[in-house]
């Protein structure tokens, strides 16, 4: 909630947060089998020296994934090489309106889905997990393997955290879309359609998510990542479709960088980085309850004195009732037994031979 920035709701999907001592400041960071990555912008003023110090102290390469321009910036003003890697689509829902000509797709989408009885449900309460997963499912046998590390995945546990639009015609569900909730920032996570979902469906979805987070005075609205605009990125990434359908809502495009130290640490972190979003590490279980009645009994010692305090016998050849004041008349006086030192006690010299 501080952080801002709607991908920090990664940290519910595996990314952790490296903070300053004082925790006014952090990165949100993940970790290749050869970089400390840092995604997205910091939270505060962080320092970049410090994030490249503890990823030298683990012999990784540090490496900035979709920082903002000002981040890039500063990288570059300490020397490291930087790039431009992706646009970002960001809506401002109070100033947002389907009207105007370059709206005009987005509204016969709109209008199509209407008319074949699409129905949108701003789910608040309970999730249909059973039919999500459904969806998720036959999503998958038609677009693979869903990617991770910088990009969300399905699971209940999940999802459970965040904002969720559901997609009905009639009773059955065809298709949904989540977003990560921070403070300031919703950011657009899955997007997911069954076959036969009605033409407009996910333009909807999108469309009813704007005009919730205008209700609930959400500032700002991020419709994810494309890679930038190039011919030969849109050939390697098939990432046309995607800013296609972003372009229908009239965002406004920010630039997003990676930087890294060097040239050669900029190629082989995002290269390494590239491998794990398309083939991700299995995402973790969901967090277990600690109950005090399912603990088990805690540790203890094996010898464990039954008081603290000494009691004093006599040794095996004096006599009982005259070996040492304090046990005159059968009686002990712990009082007695302490005012007195250890070398100086009858009772702690050594016996005759």
């Amino acid at each position: 909630h501080r952080a801002g920035i709607g991908d920090w709701g990664l940290i519910h999907q595996g990314a952790q947060v490296l903070l300053t001592r004082d925790q006014s400041a952090g990165w949100l960071t993940r970790r290749t089998p050869t970089a400390l990555v840092a995604l997205t912008s910091p939270l505060g003023d962080a320092d970049l020296a410090s994030l490249d110090a503890t990823a030298k102290h683990s012999a990784l390469t540090t490496l900035l994934y979709k920082c903002s321009a000002r981040t890039a910036a500063y990288a570059r003003i300490m020397g490291w090489s930087v790039a431009h890697i992706a646009d970002e689509a960001m809506i401002y829902p109070a100033q947002w309106s389907c009207d105007g000509a370059t709206r005009r797709g987005l509204r016969r989408k709109l209008r199509s889905a209407t008319k074949s009885g699409l129905r949108i449900d701003p789910r608040l309460g309970r999730l249909p997990y059973d039919d999500m997963a459904r969806v998720n499912a036959a999503w998958r046998l038609q677009n693979g393997t869903e990617r991770g590390f910088s990009m969300g995945r399905f699971a209940p546990h999940l999802v459970a955290r965040q904002r969720v639009f559901l997609a009905y015609v009639g009773q059955d569900l065809v298709g949904f879309v989540t977003f990560h909730k921070t403070g300031p920032e919703w950011g657009l996570d899955l997007m997911r359609l069954a076959p036969g979902a009605p033409n407009g469906t996910m333009q909807s979805l999108v469309a009813s998510a704007i005009a919730t987070a205008r209700q609930a005075e959400v500032p700002r609205l991020s419709l994810a990542a494309c890679p930038p605009n190039t011919p030969l990125l849109n050939r390697l990434s098939r990432g046309h479709d995607g800013r296609q359908f972003k372009n229908s809502f009239g965002p406004k495009w920010r630039r997003l960088y990676a930087a890294a130290p060097t040239k050669r640490a900029l190629v082989a972190a995002l290269t390494d980085t590239a491998r794990c979003i398309h083939w991700p590490a299995p995402l973790p279980g969901p967090p277990r309850e600690r109950r005090r009645w399912a603990r088990g009994p805690k540790f203890r010692p094996k010898f464990r004195p039954k008081f603290r305090f000494e009691l004093f016998a006599p040794t095996c050849d004096a006599d009982a009732d005259t070996t040492h004041p304090a046990v005159a008349g059968g009686q002990i006086d712990a009082t007695n037994t302490r005012s007195t030192p250890n070398d100086q006690r009858p009772h702690n010299s050594p016996p005759d031979q």
